[in-house]
């Protein structure tokens, strides 16, 4: 079974199942892949909360519209957070902006 064109400018979508990889999808199972990378991290402070989990979650099945795009239209909900805020890059997956104190 051949890769997708798009699994092939994509190289996450080669931890993908290549059996579920349907092009339509294959920005969603990124998000959610980079989710759980984040949510392994190996510091549990380091996690996201659930309450963030759930946003995240819910934006990957209803992306936000990019009419102008700054950090907060992306994360809107998280802008508040304390330790980190989550950002999609430019490919539309998820990247974090860490803030350590200490």
């Amino acid at each position: 079974m051949g890769m997708a064109p798009s699994s092939r400018s994509n190289p996450l979508a080669n931890a993908l199942d290549q059996d579920i990889t349907e092009p339509r999808y294959l920005d969603e199972m990124c998000s959610v892949f980079k989710l759980g990378i984040y949510c392994t991290e190996k510091i549990p402070s380091a996690r996201p909360s659930m309450k963030d989990v759930l946003q995240i979650l819910l934006r990957c099945n209803h992306p936000v519209v990019h009419i102008e795009k700054n950090e907060y239209v992306a994360a809107p909900l998280l802008k508040n957070s304390k330790r980190e805020q989550i950002l999609e890059d430019s490919d539309g997956g998820l990247v974090t902006n860490v803030d350590r104190l200490g």
